[in-house]
């Protein structure tokens, strides 16, 4: 989630830039000067890039500030992620059939064994495994 919205931001703002450079281009250049305007102004835009990834980082931190990629979690980390999807998938006592595919994609995306996530199955129910 927080990839896309540093992703987003970047491109909202760089689609919002070059459309107010085209307009501007297109209603004070005459027609000769305004495609060339326009171009130009793609063309700075590139250069603008990387001061606009920082702020669309800045952005992604403010709106979901601690949380990091998948690749880039410890293996507790992802352990206590799995295990607190686990507590919010049983908090009426079951796990039905939605809630129980969720669990396996996420168990997957973690990359948690399987023998791994029944014993934490286990300890959040506190059953055996």
């Amino acid at each position: 989630v927080k990839w896309m919205i540093d992703r987003g931001t970047l491109a909202a703002v760089f689609i919002a830039v070059f459309f107010v450079v085209t307009v501007v281009a297109e209603n004070y250049l005459t027609d000769r000067y305004g495609w060339a305007f326009g171009g130009i102004g793609a063309g700075l835009l590139l250069f603008a890039l990387a001061p606009l990834q920082r702020l669309a980082d800045r952005v992604a931190d403010a709106a979901m500030p601690g949380v990091k990629p998948v690749g880039q979690m410890t293996v507790d980390e992802r352990l206590a992620l799995y295990a607190a999807q686990l507590r919010a998938a049983y908090h009426d006592g079951h796990v039905d059939a939605g809630e129980r595919r969720m669990l396996e994609s996420l168990r997957q995306n973690l990359s948690i064994d399987a023998e791994t996530a029944m014993r934490a199955e286990a300890e959040c129910t506190g059953s055996e495994p």
